[in-house]
């Protein structure tokens, strides 16, 4: 996919034709080539491009579901810009605070049809229990029915045998 900036204005082409593209604009126009891969071994096609949700304005003071307006706004517009640019990974974690409670605001406010994005969360639970607690609190949050990815301690995770509404079992173990 080809997308040509401007100073006023977003221009989406699926040309592949670059040069030609690029004739069409004004000389201050910026061309952008989104890039995507395959994520891991999953068949899933991602962005080079990640949106990560750790530096939200305000996104750090707790409580987590106090949004202030400015907070709602700053990630709305956000989200907006990345998707419009071609950005489809969002990626979050329940230690970002607000994070994933912005993100389900976000997304919903700006209504994004679900097969146009791919999240990732992230979480330290200890047990399988914890773990299955901690996902529907993130599901909650971002008011999804599953997440596409989700991190955790590998050893955490093998030792659930059902799938708790993650569509691909993506699991890291960090640095363990």
């Amino acid at each position: 996919m080809c997308f040509a900036v401007s100073m006023n204005f977003l221009q989406i082409s699926p040309s592949k034709n670059y040069e030609k593209e690029l004739e069409r604009f004004e000389s201050k126009t910026i061309l952008l080539i989104m890039e995507y891969r395959r994520f891991g071994k999953t068949e899933e096609s991602i962005s080079v491009i990640t949106l990560g949700g750790m530096r939200f304005k305000h996104g750090w003071n707790p409580p987590r579901s106090l949004l202030p307006k400015e907070s709602i706004q700053n990630c709305i517009e956000i989200t907006q810009q990345a998707l419009a640019l071609g950005i489809n990974h969002i990626e979050t974690a329940h230690g970002y605070m607000k994070s994933e409670h912005l993100y389900g605001m976000a997304l919903k406010e700006l209504a994004i049809p679900r097969d146009q994005f791919k999240i990732m969360t992230k979480g330290a639970p200890m047990t399988g229990d914890e773990t299955r607690a901690l996902v529907e609190e993130q599901l909650e949050n971002l008011q999804l029915d599953f997440v596409d990815f989700s991190h955790s301690d590998l050893k955490i995770w093998s030792r659930i045998r059902t799938n708790i509404k993650t569509r691909t079992p993506n699991i890291k173990n960090h640095g363990r």
